[in-house]
């Protein structure tokens, strides 16, 4: 530290962990997380179209991301699940994904 970067004031001198932990806040979301959706279909088609056939019903598989300490604590863990519809065809050719979200 050199003399032009050394605090005058004690009001100076930020305790930055604590400022961390307000963004942390213990056991509370501090995270709004908001999903969509996507289709793999041709241009120019919507799902309602009734040349549509052989949806498979909706699949879902949960994924999970651990972040832990040195000493094997969890510090972080996030949960999500991936879900979508499968094998639609489009007047009986193509493998298509619908309604793939997280």
């Amino acid at each position: 530290m050199t003399a032009s970067t050394v605090p005058t004031k004690i009001g100076g001198i930020v305790n930055t962990a604590k400022k961390l932990w307000e963004l942390v806040k213990p056991n509370t979301a501090v995270a709004n997380i908001q999903s969509g959706f996507a289709n793999g279909i041709p241009n120019g088609t919507t799902l309602k179209d009734a040349r549509w056939a052989g949806w498979n019903t909706t699949k879902s598989k949960q994924y999970e991301q651990k972040s832990n300490t040195w000493f094997r604590i969890t510090a972080c863990k996030h949960q999500w699940n991936f879900d979508w519809t499968y094998n639609g065809s489009l007047n009986g050719k193509g493998k298509y994904v619908a309604r793939a979200t997280t």
